[in-house]
């Protein structure tokens, strides 16, 4: 590889009037939870936003415990999951007909899995232990508009244990990729599209770590490796995948391409068109961290930069200050910025991220920021 160009839901209603402006009113922001529904420790995960802007979020809520929810927005969010079946909940991802994907624990059977709810049926696609036949699966799952849903996990087969990148949609569980191909091991959190491409990352039997696409046949395209300037899949981020086969991902860097288990910098890239490309790329001195993107499919990218230590910023771009979405130090409801969280699906088509804030009084929330238009 050669090196990379440097790229300078009591109360569970929407907060439709409770609102907050930014980056002198580039973004609306919008509560997707309001506050006296949230228990003291919400216990947020990310959201993960579809493009009609409905958005996908498991928190804990007064009186009524954890739960996986779906704003639907102008009425009363959707419950998809709750304790009473779960014990705890991982990552989301949200399709765009509003089917929801989950990684949970099970209250009453030993195990874990993965699983899709839509708010009037749950459909498990893989479990562990008591409940399937995988070893273990993945905190991160995807799901597709068709229900689709890809993950990372060990299948044990015949005694034998089968790490791979698998998809289900409720019926039997196939192997996209999987130890029995050309791969060792795989690592983090798959991505699947509309048309079923898969983008994960795994290590070669050579040794040879990446990121790469495919449907499971002979059109595995590599995007990219730890063989040159790019350092160990371990810190690359789960990738963000779009219906034009385009992917976005976190990594660190390293000029000295035969010292690949340290970075001396972080990067954002994308790969679209065949070409691997730098969004923004630098040394830590210059970004002490870079966070998981979020790709649209109109080629937006978004992540959360650390320039300096506790200075955290949204942004969807390159320029710090013109891409600027929200950061530390901004008032947002009338309490201060402190941190932000991002997900890889935070970003939809029509510009509008959802995230969650943290606060310096020791609070949190889920927000949504819509652009605001410019004439």
């Amino acid at each position: 590889m050669k090196p990379l160009i440097r790229n300078s839901l009591a109360t569970l209603a929407l907060a439709a009037a409770a609102s907050s402006w930014a980056d002198a009113g580039a973004y609306h922001f919008t509560p997707l939870i309001r506050p006296p529904a949230l228990a003291d420790t919400p216990e947020l995960a990310v959201p993960a936003l579809a493009d009609d802007g409905r958005a996908a979020i498991a928190a804990t809520l007064v009186r009524l415990g954890s739960r996986v929810l779906r704003t639907d927005a102008g009425i009363r969010p959707t419950v998809i999951a709750g304790d009473k079946r779960f014990s705890r909940f991982g990552s989301l991802s949200i399709g765009a007909r509003g089917e929801v994907a989950f990684e949970a624990s099970l209250e009453k059977v030993t195990g874990e899995g993965i699983f899709r709810g839509d708010g009037s049926s749950i459909v498990q696609i893989a479990g562990t232990r008591d409940a399937g036949d995988f070893d273990f699966v993945n905190s991160g799952p995807s799901v597709n508009a068709s229900g689709q849903v890809a993950f990372i996990g060990e299948r044990i087969v015949g005694g034998a244990f089968i790490d791979g990148v698998y998809t289900g949609n409720g019926g039997p569980v196939q192997a996209v990729y999987d130890v029995t191909g050309p791969f060792r091991d795989f690592t983090g959190n798959p991505a699947i599209n509309d048309s079923g491409t898969v983008a994960f990352l795994a290590t070669l039997r050579n040794g040879v770590g990446g990121l790469f696409l495919g449907t499971g046949g002979n059109d595995l395209v590599r995007v990219a490796d730890d063989t040159g300037p790019l350092t160990g899949i371990v810190g690359f981020s789960d990738p963000s995948l779009n219906d034009k086969g385009e992917v976005a991902f976190q990594a660190g860097t390293n000029p000295d391409f035969d010292d690949n288990g340290a970075s001396t910098g972080t990067g954002i890239f994308l790969y679209a068109g065949g070409r691997l490309s730098a969004v923004v790329q630098g040394g830590f001195a210059e970004f002490l961290s870079l966070g998981t993107p979020s790709l649209n499919n109109v080629g937006q990218v978004a992540f959360v930069v650390e320039p300096t230590f506790g200075n955290r910023i949204l942004v969807t771009g390159p320029d710090l200050v013109g891409d600027r979405v929200i950061g530390t130090g901004d008032i947002l409801q009338g309490r201060v910025v402190d941190g932000l969280a991002f997900s890889r699906e935070g970003l939809n088509d029509a510009g509008q991220l959802a995230f969650i804030a943290f606060f310096r009084d020791g609070s949190s929330a889920p927000y949504l920021a819509t652009p605001v238009s410019r004439r």
